[in-house]
């Protein structure tokens, strides 16, 4: 199961509407993973990792990340 399903089975709707949370589809994220480490580009920020769709597993990235609900 994505952890963004059983994130959204634990933490309320009114707190992910009050922290604008929002989580990318896994398909889409794969998608854009994909797309940014093939681009060659040697690092990657992310300003809003929340449960972390995006971060790149491969170590061929730079990669940081900030998020601000804990």
């Amino acid at each position: 199961m994505p952890a963004s399903l059983t994130y959204d089975a634990v933490v309320g709707l009114d707190h992910r509407l009050e922290h604008g949370q929002f989580f990318t589809p896994p398909a889409v994220a794969r998608f854009m993973l994909q797309w940014v480490t093939e681009s060659g580009v040697p690092a990657l920020y992310d300003p809003a990792f929340g449960l972390g769709a995006l971060h790149p597993r491969n170590g061929d990235i730079d990669f940081t990340a900030s998020e601000l609900d804990p």
